[in-house]
């Protein structure tokens, strides 16, 4: 009987440990797939925010070129303008020496 009592309660011993592990198991599982769905959504917040960050690059370099662009089409307007009022003030120089010949001739005359 002794024997009988002590295999039983070795027995509910090892049951009761038994539950304790598949519980532990149980609990770590579930920790353990918590954790993975924490990694996947920062990695997936990383992609996203290396997407953005890919594209405001893109966005920032075509802005550069269209600046680049911009100031080389000052520039050229910048010429074209310094152009024209350089011939401008030929013209002008011109015509005044023209007013001055004429009044000349006409105090001569």
């Amino acid at each position: 009987q002794e024997r009988a009592s002590a295999a039983e309660a070795t027995a509910k011993d090892r049951a009761r440990k038994l539950e304790e592990a598949q519980t532990s198991l149980k609990e770590g599982l579930q920790r353990t797939s918590r954790a993975e769905g924490e990694v996947s959504a920062k990695a997936t917040e990383a992609r996203e925010a290396a997407e953005r960050a890919a594209q405001a690059e893109t966005a920032l370099q075509e802005a550069r070129d269209l600046a680049e662009k911009h100031s080389a089409e000052i520039r050229t307007l910048q010429e074209e303008v310094s152009n024209k009022q350089a011939n401008s003030e030929g013209q002008l120089q011109e015509r005044e020496q023209v007013a001055q010949d004429l009044r000349k001739r006409l105090s001569d005359e």
